[in-house]
């Protein structure tokens, strides 16, 4: 009797020691499915507050185009021609068939040079959550065209484009002097870039973006106001035959110095200029 009763003692233990570990483990499956969520919640969080961030900081700004700096008759001497950023984005490709990626790196290394399909491949394992790597700059329309139709035609996915402007001077150093250059950051260095600069720029426009109740991103754009043309008095024949006029004397002569200004004699406009 006393044999059986203990044999009832042990089997509730073990049934009770049983029941609180069914329990612990509930408990603790709880928790990590809690701790989880959250953590996912909370990283989604900062994804997204950096991709707003991103959106909104300085780098974002909506440049304007600059103005151009033409001669009498509308030839450029100056002009800012659209160029193309190529904008990886292996956080889209992961969520693709492994095809679409494939064809989409080999595409790319096709077609951009000095960009290997190594390069593309590592950034899809280091830089897996990203969605900005920019893998090529300042290309034209011309060698952006290809990769612009493909990624229309859905040939290839995971690439966008930033557009920007580039300072450009058709005729070299044609009026140089008159002309003068604009440095890398966008100011007019002397000449008519840098006298009329502010004419020429135009105002800035910006990106923002917003995270709404689904954590989605909304973003806004307001648009850059592009600078003003300038039309200057001079012939851009007339300059020519300066410039050839000039190049032939110190030639010709080895001449030390040599200053050229032609003039409109009804109207005192300055026809061409160079020294």
């Amino acid at each position: 009797m006393k044999e059986y009763k203990q044999q009832n003692v042990m089997k509730s233990r073990a049934a009770l020691l049983f029941i609180i570990f069914i329990f612990a483990l509930i408990f603790l499956s709880y928790k990590l499915i809690a701790i989880n969520f959250l953590d996912n919640n909370n990283y989604k969080q900062t994804v997204l507050s950096q991709q707003v961030n991103n959106l909104t900081d300085t780098t974002n700004q909506v440049i304007p185009k600059r103005g151009s700096i033409l001669d009498a008759k509308g030839i450029a001497f100056a002009e800012s021609n659209m160029v193309y950023n190529v904008v990886f984005d292996p956080a889209v490709l992961m969520e693709l068939d492994e095809e679409i990626v494939a064809t989409t790196i080999e595409f790319l290394s096709e077609q951009l040079e000095g960009v290997e399909k190594s390069q593309l491949e590592a950034l899809m394992v280091t830089r897996y959550m990203s969605h900005y790597e920019v893998i090529a700059r300042s290309l034209s329309y011309p060698d952006a065209q290809p990769i612009i139709e493909a990624r229309d035609n859905k040939i290839i996915l995971g690439v966008g484009f930033e557009e920007q402007y580039k300072r450009e001077y058709p005729y070299n150093q044609m009026a140089s002097d008159v002309i003068g250059f604009m440095q890398a950051d966008g100011v007019g260095l002397w000449g008519v870039e840098a006298v009329y600069d502010t004419y020429l720029t135009g105002s800035l426009g910006r990106r923002f973006g917003a995270v709404d109740d689904d954590n989605r991103i909304k973003q806004e754009d307001v648009d850059a106001e592009n600078g003003y043309d300038i039309t200057l008095n001079i012939d851009f024949t007339i300059q020519t035959y300066i410039e050839d006029a000039i190049k032939n004397f110190y030639e010709d002569e080895e001449a030390i110095s040599v200053e050229v200004v032609m003039m409109n004699p009804q109207n005192g406009a300055i026809l061409g200029m160079a020294s």
